[in-house]
């Protein structure tokens, strides 16, 4: 069956681009895909890999790569960011290889909009149509070029080869977890689906968390979810119904290695676009931070108190 396009979910276009932050990490080659790495500062010894599968703009998303220097210092893990969005079909006017994130200026102009000293004649006129043509012109290419059973597959061999060949410091068959946002999200629930393989035994991953995932089928993409899995969700999200998320909680509130935390009042993408200035929306995120730094502290080495450092 061929992938079906999902609904348009204005959220996804909307958000702060992060300029209060320096990614810390580094960019190398890893199982053939280029990886922001982000690893734990010494003497801290990683407990495992967490690999992160980012929302729409992309693994070179300030905001995304910020998170993961979060990650890497708190869990501690050796945190990897790879680059998924390599077109899977042609697009006309781009040659392959082509990466099909959407544009960070659409970030910036939600900014700029948002912003109290914008004029009244300068967003209505200007910015925002211009946000309506820049996401016209970059939705569908991203829909259609980058088909859900070639990501799976891309991020599924990405995931066997670290099972045998982590990166350093890591040992041989370390564990690893799998956080994904948005766009990402589907793909962590999908690849904590039954793995079999000689080679690298059960499962894909060891544990998962994602927040705010888009393009989910309830229940079909959660019922095969066979590892420890944290899901974060607003309670305004665009891309799950009430229903939806009731479902969600019902699946995974059975299981004892699992749960659902609801987030009153967020909406899509709080965890990785909140405004940092607005105290309501930072809150949501960092409280998600912890939500995904406890899950991996306790599912992929010792149980330990995930405190933020003051």
């Amino acid at each position: 069956m061929p992938d079906a396009l999902p609904k348009f979910c204005a959220k996804c276009f909307e958000g702060t681009l992060r300029g209060d932050v320096e990614p810390a990490g580094s960019v190398e080659t890893i199982h053939g895909l280029p990886t922001y790495v982000a690893r734990p500062a010494p003497p801290a010894e990683p407990v495992g890999i967490v690999v992160i599968a980012p929302d729409a703009f992309g693994w070179e998303f300030r905001n995304m790569r910020a998170l993961a220097d979060a990650y890497a210092q708190r869990i501690p893990a050796v945190v990897l960011l790879p680059d998924l969005m390599q077109a899977t079909r042609r697009i006309a006017a781009h040659p392959p290889p082509h990466r099909q994130r959407l544009p960070l200026e659409i970030l910036a102009l939600s900014d700029e909009i948002a912003s109290q000293s914008t004029s009244f004649l300068r967003r209505t006129f200007i910015l925002q149509p211009k946000r309506i043509v820049l996401t016209a012109i970059h939705y569908l290419p991203f829909l259609t070029s980058l088909r859900p059973s070639a990501i799976t597959s891309r991020l599924g061999a990405y995931l066997a080869n670290l099972k045998s060949q982590p990166p350093p410091p890591l040992p041989a068959q370390a564990n690893i977890g799998l956080a994904g946002f948005c766009w990402g999200g589907k793909y962590a629930l999908l690849l904590s689906h039954p793995f079999s393989s000689p080679s690298i035994g059960a499962n894909l991953v060891d544990a998962s968390f994602t927040a705010h995932p888009s393009l989910v089928s309830v229940p079909a993409d959660l019922s095969p979810v066979v590892v420890p899995l944290s899901l974060a969700i607003g309670t305004t999200d665009e891309w799950m119904s009430a229903s939806d998320i009731q479902e969600c909680r019902r699946l995974l509130e059975a299981r004892s290695d699992c749960e659902v935390r609801l987030y009153e009042g967020a909406t899509h993408g709080f965890a990785v676009r909140g405004n940092p200035h607005d105290e309501k929306q930072a809150r949501f995120g960092l409280q998600a931070e912890d939500q995904a730094v406890a899950w991996f502290r306790q599912h992929l080495g010792p149980e330990l108190v995930a405190r933020r450092p003051e």
